[in-house]
């Protein structure tokens, strides 16, 4: 079951005014505070990013435009192939963000 956008923020209010309720206001303030730091933690899901490869530098601090160029010259041995992490338009260099978070994140253990 899909619920809109206004009905989640409706119970979410309404579990949180109870938990308020319930147990005071600091477990409410703590409640709205795990919530706004869980939501920074997910990448915005609502569209799939394809970052120019110029302008990587722009979103991200690493690796450099230069490193991610290596990257994508090296896509048939290094995975990105695999994972879809580049697209072409022409002569146009797109990294899809997504993409490329979980090649990055491929050999980590959870």
């Amino acid at each position: 079951m899909k619920f809109n956008k206004n009905v989640i923020e409706f119970m979410i209010n309404n579990k949180i005014e109870a938990l308020g309720k319930k147990y005071g206001s600091e477990a409410k303030a703590s409640v709205i505070e795990i919530l706004s730091l869980e939501k920074n933690l997910r990448p915005d899901n609502k569209e799939n990013r394809l970052i120019p490869l110029p302008q990587w530098n722009k979103y991200y601090d690493y690796p450099t435009v230069a490193g991610m160029r290596m990257k994508v010259f090296n896509r048939n041995s290094n995975g990105f192939n695999e994972y879809g992490v580049v697209h072409k338009e022409g002569k146009r260099v797109f990294i899809d963000e997504q993409a490329y978070l979980r090649w990055q994140n491929r050999n980590k253990v959870s």
